[in-house]
């Protein structure tokens, strides 16, 4: 399989797939953090969670979603993983920074009160210091090889 990786086919297909599967990685671990921390919480999955426990779940599931959407693009495309953390950092941050603008600007966020307004703005903010974190452990050579 990684001779295939290593050939020229495999290197196109690394190319134009790092990007969507970086989104896949990223919805991937969301959900498997926010279940796992949710169950770790309430203990079942029908059992409903305080107001705290909640936001926390949200806030550790974005930052791992912002962490491995560029973890994974750089997993992908090993030979770059510097560039491509950089890249994917820069486009996570104007992505995340452009819904954080246009909720607050129209009213999106604040629609159900103060707290609802503002832990939405923690945890998309959450969700870029985990983008930077890995584009930091990446960019300081701190990337494990998985294979």
């Amino acid at each position: 399989m990684k001779a295939f990786f290593d050939s020229e086919l495999g290197k196109i297909l690394r190319w134009l797939l790092f990007f969507p599967l970086s989104i896949l990685g990223a919805f991937l671990s969301h959900g498997f953090v926010s279940i796992i921390v949710h169950t770790a919480y309430t203990g079942t999955f029908d059992q409903t969670a305080t107001l705290w426990d909640d936001l926390l779940r949200k806030i550790l599931s974005q930052t791992a979603g912002g962490f491995f959407f560029v973890y994974t693009g750089c997993y992908i495309v090993p030979n770059y993983r510097k560039f491509i953390s950089i890249f994917l950092s820069i486009i996570f941050i104007l992505a995340m920074g452009y819904f954080i603008y246009h909720g607050v600007n129209r009213g999106y966020y604040f629609d159900n009160g103060l707290f609802e307004g503002w832990s939405s703005i923690i945890i998309i903010t959450s969700s870029i210091v985990g983008a930077g974190y890995a584009s930091y452990n990446i960019f300081h050579d701190e990337y494990v090889e998985l294979y």
